[in-house]
């Protein structure tokens, strides 16, 4: 098992896209569903509209919100996160270490 090194000095504004919309998919819509399930057994916590969403129709709603939410997170976290990576790989060069097996 041999250890290669790779070193990063810039990244792609597209590949820091990806792994932000990946990662935060991944944390987002299991959480919306989760709101929606309690929110389908008449717990407050979906609310449209000024007003709780319950039953069927939180679990209907629930989903495109959280897809919503998390479209706009990523269209205003992906610059921001993109230009501190850049700035932070001008000074500091990442290592990725990996082993091929």
């Amino acid at each position: 098992m041999s250890r290669k090194i790779i070193i990063l000095y810039r990244l792609k504004y597209l590949s820091v896209w990806k792994m932000s919309t990946v990662g935060l998919l991944l944390v987002l819509v299991p959480l919306t569903i989760f709101l929606s399930i309690l929110a389908f057994f008449g717990i407050n916590t979906i609310m449209w509209d000024g007003r709780f969403l319950y039953g069927v129709e939180a679990l209907y709603t629930g989903l495109p919100l959280g897809l919503a939410l998390d479209f706009l997170i990523i269209l205003f976290l992906s610059p921001l996160l993109s230009l501190n990576l850049w700035i932070y790989l001008l000074f500091f060069p990442m290592k990725i270490i990996y082993s091929e097996s």
